[in-house]
């Protein structure tokens, strides 16, 4: 075989590996993008969540991390600084645990991408822009010991629809919900002090019969109705999302059974089935589509390329046989030639 022709096979076959690898990178890359990892700490000692989280994730990038869930400790303000670093993760249940202070600091999960939070035990303040700008978050749960909901605290949250407060509420900060998607909004206690733009005016208020403070003007331009239901002896029925151990309560006009959820028995706020959370179920269905497309090309390209190697091997194979035969007629003619 001559330089050139080494050379030609040299070049495909480098053509061939870079080829393979960039697949390969393509692949390795949707398959990290794309991996949903659930990470599970039993307990912990205070100020160590995140030596413990490292404990759990074990080789998974924290990146990857979808679902967190911690059963029980307390979270000091040392470790809330940890959950900055959960930019993927879209459920965070907390709900076996409790805060320090009793409140969701500020700017906790502001612009996260978490779809469901279930607050620690013993939260009775939500902080100022603790969820504002999470689009995707739909349901969050808390206690009854609820008591304030700082300013700008859910602002931009378009996928909230709908929220559950305990009597135990006294304060709703200015723009504590604007922005938010929120059409109905059940207290079961008496009217909370609520500021500027508290909530969109375009919210149905539900209350229970004898509540008091809701003839106030900053209630007048609500369309207010007297639906809510007490049940004190509501009880939360099982349920694998969430632990909920507190005093909770029956939805409007609906009896607890062991039928009911989770989004039915416990304070907080909760998507229905509307045109938002229904968009963003179908951005989750779009992702996996789109992997299945990207799988596909990606095997495709490898098929295409091990073709074409094949094709340039054989070509070649063949062009060396006649080369070959070449030279014998050669060779012939110069016999004839010295007979002659």
């Amino acid at each position: 075989m001559n330089y050139k022709k080494r050379k030609n096979i040299i070049r495909v076959i480098m053509i061939i590996v870079a080829l393979l690898m960039f697949v390969g990178v393509a692949m390795s890359g949707l398959v990290t993008a794309f991996a949903a990892e659930n990470v599970t700490v039993e307990t912990f000692e205070s100020g160590s969540l995140y030596n413990a989280f490292n404990d759990a994730k074990e080789d998974t990038d924290q990146n990857n991390v979808k679902s967190f869930t911690v059963k029980s400790g307390v979270v000091s303000s040392a470790d809330f600084s940890m959950f900055g670093n959960l930019s993927s993760c879209e459920i965070i249940d907390l709900s076996g645990t409790e805060f320090e202070g009793g409140k969701i600091p500020d700017n906790f999960m502001s612009g996260r991408r978490v779809s469901e939070f279930y607050a620690p035990k013993n939260i009775n303040t939500i902080g100022n822009n603790a969820f504002s700008g999470c689009g995707n978050l739909q349901k969050l749960s808390f206690t009854n010991s609820l008591e304030m909901v700082g300013n700008r605290a859910f602002e931009s949250c378009s996928s909230l629809t709908s929220v559950y407060f305990p009597e135990s509420l006294k304060l709703v900060d200015e723009c504590a919900f604007r922005g938010s998607g929120l059409t109905d909004i059940y207290f079961y206690g008496n009217a909370p002090e609520a500021r500027s733009e508290a909530f969109p005016t375009s919210a149905t208020i539900h209350i229970t019969e004898n509540a008091t403070g809701f003839d106030s003007d900053f209630w007048n331009k609500y369309n207010i109705v007297k639906d809510v239901v007490k049940d004190s002896s509501a009880t939360p029925a099982e349920t694998t999302v969430g632990a909920v151990s507190e005093e909770t309560v029956a939805p409007i006009e609906t009896e607890v059974s062991a039928e009911t959820t989770v989004t039915e028995v416990t304070y907080g706020a909760y998507a229905e089935d509307t045109e938002e959370a229904e968009a963003v179920s179908g951005n989750n269905s779009d992702k996996n589509s789109a992997v299945i497309v990207i799988v596909i090309a990606a095997a495709v390209v490898i098929i295409a390329v091990v073709i074409a190697a094949a094709v340039v091997i054989v070509m070649m194979q063949k062009n060396k046989g006649e080369n070959k035969g070449g030279y014998i007629e050669v060779s012939e003619k110069s016999d004839d030639a010295k007979e002659e």
